[in-house]
């Protein structure tokens, strides 16, 4: 692929499936999503509200359900218990 802009445009979208560039994606992935973006009829849809309203449901699901949210931690172990489940942290 010579051109720039489809050059940029799989690196977004490996990257959206695979956090890593074109060149560290496995093709078979991206040639999949590609031939379902381009089927008739097909979208590309976004959160309404951007990726911070996702986090922001996520988090406010987690917390209705007892659980905290907790940033900068290091996760010492999963707990997976029939009663609940959830990860030990340190500090």
């Amino acid at each position: 692929v010579h051109d720039a802009f489809v050059r940029k445009w799989f690196d977004y979208l490996s990257f959206a499936l695979s956090g890593l560039d074109a060149a560290h994606t496995q093709a078979a992935p991206v040639a999949y999503t590609m031939g379902d973006l381009h089927k008739r009829g097909a979208l590309l849809d976004y959160p309404m509200g951007g990726m911070g309203a996702l986090v922001d449901a996520l988090v406010d699901g987690l917390e209705r359900h007892g659980g905290t949210l907790r940033v900068k931690r290091r996760v010492e172990s999963f707990v997976l218990e029939e009663e609940g489940n959830g990860a030990r942290c340190r500090g």
